[in-house]
C-alpha cells in the first residue's frame, strides 16, 4: 500500500514538472516571438540588469511610460552589452537628452524657449537638474544652482544682499532656468517687467515725472542684483559717483550736466540723494525732489 501510494505521488510530481516546464516554453517561445520587434525588447527586460532603476522608477510619475520611450530601442544595446548603442544613455549630449525630453514635455509653456535660454547653450542638459527615475524629479533648489555658480552664491554674503542665505528670497524667484524671450537671465512677470518690480512695486510706477534710467535701463544698471558692499546695494560706493555715469558735461549722454552751483568739492553735494530722493520716479516733482 505504501509503495503504490509513493509511486502515485512520483508520478503526480512528475506530471506537475512536465506542465510547468512546457508551460515555462511556451511563454518562452512566445516573448521570443515579440522579442526584438523594432528592436525594442520592453521595459521587464531592461529590468533584469537594471533593477536598482526600475524599483526606483515605480515611484516615479514616469512609471506609465516605457524605458525604451525615453531611450530608444534597446534591442542593440542588449545584444552587445554596450550603452552607447541606446539613443540616449548616461553619457548622450546635452541637446539629445533636452529633444527626448521635450518629446512630451515641449508643450508646456515653460519650456517654450528651452532652446534659448542661456543652460541650453552652453550644454546643460535637463537631466543635470532634474532626476527622472527617482521619485524626486524637480530636484529643483538654491544648492543645487550653486553647485555651478559659486560665484554668484557668494555674493550673498556681501553686507547688503537679497536674502537668500536666509531662505526670503530663491534663485526661481528672479531667474527662470528653462529660459525667456527675449533671451535673458531674467525672469519676466506681468506686462513683461523684469522681476524685480515683483517685490518692489513701489519702484515701478508709472510717474508722471520718470527717472529716464529706470525705463530704458535693467535695476542692475544702478543695483548689484545678488549683493554688495554698498549701501542700497549701489554699484559705487559714492553716489555722485554713480549719477555723474549719465550726468555729466559730455554732449554722448542724455542725463544732462549738474547745475553749477553743484559744488562737487563740497561734501554737502556729494550725496545726491539727500535732496533727490525719489530717484526711481516722483509723483510731484521732476527733480525728484523729496
Amino acid at each position: 500500500m505504501r509503495r503504490s501510494t509513493i509511486a502515485a505521488n512520483a508520478t503526480r510530481v512528475w506530471n506537475f514538472r512536465v506542465r510547468t516546464e512546457w508551460a515555462v516554453l511556451w511563454l518562452v517561445l512566445q516573448s521570443s516571438a515579440l522579442y526584438g520587434q523594432g528592436g525594442f525588447v520592453g521595459s521587464p527586460r531592461c529590468a533584469v540588469c537594471h533593477k536598482a532603476q526600475a524599483d526606483e522608477f515605480h515611484k516615479n510619475r514616469h512609471h506609465d511610460s516605457s524605458c525604451e520611450s525615453c531611450h530608444g530601442p534597446g534591442l542593440a544595446h542588449v545584444e552587445a552589452l554596450d550603452p552607447e548603442r541606446l539613443k540616449i544613455y548616461a553619457g548622450s549630449q546635452a541637446d539629445a537628452v533636452n529633444r527626448s525630453c521635450l518629446k512630451c514635455h515641449g508643450q508646456d509653456r515653460r519650456q517654450m524657449h528651452r532652446f534659448e535660454s542661456p543652460h541650453s547653450r552652453n550644454g546643460v542638459g535637463c537631466n543635470n537638474c532634474h532626476r527622472v527615475h527617482t521619485p524626486d524629479i524637480r530636484r529643483s533648489s538654491d544648492t543645487l544652482c550653486s553647485s555651478c555658480h559659486p560665484a554668484v552664491r557668494a555674493s550673498f554674503e556681501r553686507p547688503f544682499a537679497h536674502k537668500l542665505t536666509s531662505g526670503a528670497v530663491h534663485c526661481g524667484d528672479c531667474h527662470d532656468p528653462h529660459g525667456s524671450l527675449p533671451a535673458t537671465r531674467v525672469r519676466a512677470i506681468g506686462g513683461q517687467d523684469t522681476a524685480c518690480f515683483k517685490c518692489h512695486g513701489d519702484k515701478r510706477g508709472p510717474f508722471p515725472f520718470e527717472h529716464a534710467p529706470v525705463r530704458v535701463q535693467p535695476c542692475a544698471s544702478c543695483h548689484e542684483p545678488h549683493g554688495s558692499a554698498n549701501p542700497r546695494m549701489l554699484t559705487r560706493s559714492n553716489v555722485s559717483q554713480l549719477c555723474l555715469e549719465c550726468h555729466t558735461t559730455t554732449m554722448s549722454f542724455a542725463g544732462g550736466s549738474p547745475p553749477a552751483f553743484h559744488d562737487l568739492r563740497s561734501a554737502r553735494y556729494q550725496s545726491c540723494t539727500v535732496c533727490h530722493a525719489k530717484t526711481h520716479g516722483s509723483f510731484v516733482n521732476r527733480d525728484f525732489l523729496r
